[in-house]
């Protein structure tokens, strides 16, 4: 019986060090990542962008529905009625299929769309029945502010991102 005594405070001796020394590595291993994160620059993120928004989607969406609206009207004679087909294309603008090549995936797109529409609806339909130049620069960074502060050379259409059990992958 002395013996077992003796046997269990040692192990119980062994199991407290245990635990104390992974304790220290997991220290050491947020004081570490603290450290990475100090280091990295911090970005402008607007406070116009939503909450619910990953500012690099939004971005990206901000530029496709320009591109979207850009495209139709190329494919519509100059007529009378540009304010009733810029309408019509709006209403349509969001729909999942509107967006299979760019870089993210189409549901995060739609609700990047969403998004910036139910804000800046009369802005984005103004832009384009004014007929204003640089309309990315205008509606994207001045006046939603989507694309302040985002770096936009990253981004790669045509090759869109998915997530797979919640990791990004490219296709």
């Amino acid at each position: 019986m002395p013996g077992t005594w003796f046997k269990l405070l040692v192990i119980l001796v062994l199991f407290t060090c245990l635990i104390e020394a992974a304790k220290k590595k997991k220290s050491k291993s947020k004081k570490a990542k603290a450290k990475v994160e100090e280091d990295k620059p911090k970005r402008y993120i607007s406070p116009k962008i939503p909450k619910d928004q990953d500012p690099d989607v939004y971005c990206e969406a901000c530029f496709a529905i320009i591109d979207q609206m850009e495209m139709a009207l190329k494919k519509e004679p100059k007529a009378k009625y540009r304010t009733a087909i810029i309408a019509d294309k709006m209403e349509k603008m969001c729909e999942f299929s509107s967006f299979p090549s760019y870089t993210y995936p189409p549901p995060k797109m739609q609700a990047g769309c969403q998004s910036l529409l139910q804000l800046y609806d009369e802005e984005y339909e103004e832009m384009f029945t004014d007929n204003i130049e640089n309309k990315f620069e205008h509606f994207c960074n001045d006046v939603t502010e989507a694309c302040k502060g985002v770096d936009r050379s990253n981004l790669q259409p045509g090759k869109p991102q998915v997530q797979v059990f919640g990791e990004d992958m490219e296709l």
